[in-house]
This record gives C-alpha cells, sequence and structure tokens, in this order.
C-alpha cells in the first residue's frame, strides 16, 4: 500500500500532514501507512478511497490494470491533464472533441513529413 498511498499524496501536492489533517488522522497514523507500518481498518480504507478517488483494490496493491501514472507524461501534458480535472462532463466532451481533432492534424503532419522529408 505505501506506494500507492505516496503517489497518490504526490499527485494531489498534499503533505502527509494535509492529507492527515484533510482525513482528520493523527499524522503519525497516516505516515504508518504509507510506510507499511500500520494497515488501516475497512472504514479507514474507504475514507483514503474516496478521499483520492480510488478503489479500495487499487489502494491494497491488486488493481492495476488500466491506471496511467501522471508521471509517465510531460509536463505539458500533465498540464493538460491538470486542467480539465475540474471540468463539468459537457465540457470534457468538448475537450475531447478538440484532442481527437489536433490528433488528426497530428496524423496529417506526420503523413506530409513521411512523404517529403
Amino acid at each position: 500500500m505505501m506506494k500507492n498511498l505516496q503517489f497518490l499524496r504526490k499527485n494531489l501536492k498534499k503533505t502527509q500532514a494535509e492529507v492527515a489533517q484533510d482525513l482528520k488522522l493523527q499524522k503519525q497514523t497516516y505516515q504508518n501507512y504509507e510506510l507499511g507500518k500500520r494497515q488501516p481498518d475497512s472504514n479507514t480504507l474507504i475514507l483514503l478511497a474516496d478521499y483520492f478517488g480510488v478503489s479500495i483494490d487499487y489502494l491494497l496493491g491488486h488493481e492495476t490494470k488500466g491506471i496511467i501514472h501522471i508521471d509517465s507524461f510531460n509536463a505539458a501534458q500533465q498540464s493538460i491533464i491538470e486542467s480539465i480535472r475540474d471540468l463539468d462532463e459537457d465540457l470534457c466532451g468538448k475537450a475531447e472533441a478538440y484532442i481527437a481533432g489536433l490528433k488528426e492534424t497530428q496524423q496529417e503532419r506526420d503523413i506530409i513529413r513521411k512523404k517529403y522529408l
């Protein structure tokens, strides 16, 4: 669990103390969860999963299929991901359509480069 909790916390750009405060836990208790020195009970697992927006399986290190870590993207891509995080469903749909258009433009450029370069 240590790696997943630490990854999720850092992804939110929060300290251990901030997460502990948000969850109304003692800082040492939360630190022990990240270090694997202590395992949360089922109620705390639910609290942590809801806080980070992930499944309990993911917290326990069981479910990793389909999880893409933000640090696998370059800085510009990470910025885009952060920018769309708070958009409602309608605006996300518009962003998705715009990105689809950008992908088509990229494909067209790649074809031209291959043909003439």
